[in-house]
């Protein structure tokens, strides 16, 4: 074999393989359907599903790609995302983009900065904040102080006239004082009647800090052979000389 001749061999079988290769990419492409628009002379523009693999043939001879359009109901120029269709021409009542939170109310419009509400209390942690519409878990502010604990928020109660608020270690309110720090949690506290035992109270001094409250088993005995000590801040046990019959608190004075 002479050398040209060996030379268009090799041109050939590199040819055979070129058209296997279209070949074998058009079928991979078939059933696969893209919406173009057809122009035709003298003819409305047609919108056509094609199969993917006739796309260029008919871009090359003055066809092009249908557009997404988006229903807008509510006529605030923006588009619902769920209601997208494939169109040569915007139709009536549709825009170019999908852009709205709600297509039912005109007065709800492209996503904002929201907040995490983990806790459900209608207020936002400032530390998580996205672009979003509103929903679920999402809120408009970012005023908790907690967003672990939905009783922990700028509307909630704090004070002494609210059970438990002025001795759970909480800034229920959001204000930034917590506890006795807060004027309405200025209270004074008494001892309690009796221990865990039923010993009722014997001498006791509510005008030192800790109180002082002893728990004598028999008249007359010393008042410090069986005590208890409460802070006069929170009214909580800060020492039990009573064999661990103290109660765990003081009882806030009327």
């Amino acid at each position: 074999m002479d050398y040209l001749a060996a030379k268009r061999l090799i041109w050939l079988a590199m040819a055979s393989m070129f058209v296997l290769g279209i070949a074998g990419a058009e079928r991979a492409q078939a059933g696969k359907k893209v919406a173009i628009c057809h122009v035709s002379r003298n003819r409305p523009v047609l919108l056509l599903n094609i199969d993917r693999g006739l796309l260029k043939f008919h871009l090359h001879h003055g066809d092009f790609l249908a557009a997404d359009f988006f229903a807008d109901d509510d006529g605030d120029g923006l588009g619902d995302a769920a209601s997208a269709v494939k169109a040569c021409k915007m139709p009536a009542g549709f825009v170019t983009n999908n852009d709205d939170c709600d297509d039912s109310d005109a007065t709800v419009g492209t996503p904002t900065q929201l907040f995490a509400d983990t806790d459900g209390d209608t207020f936002g942690d400032a530390d998580v904040a996205q672009q979003a519409c509103p929903g679920p878990g999402l809120a408009s502010n970012d005023n908790d102080c907690d967003d672990t604990d939905p009783t922990v928020h700028p509307d909630a109660e704090e004070g002494a006239t609210f059970a438990g608020t002025c001795t759970d270690g909480k800034d229920n309110d959001c204000d930034g004082l917590t506890d006795s720090e807060e004027s309405d949690c200025v209270i004074s506290f008494q001892c309690p009647p009796s221990d865990l035992a039923g010993f009722p109270l014997g001498e006791s001094d509510t005008s030192v800090d800790p109180i002082f409250c002893s728990y004598p088993v028999v008249p007359g005995e010393d008042p410090f052979d069986f005590y208890c000590a409460y802070s006069a801040t929170d009214g909580h046990l800060v020492q039990d000389n009573d064999a661990g019959l103290c109660p765990p608190d003081a009882v806030p004075a009327d």
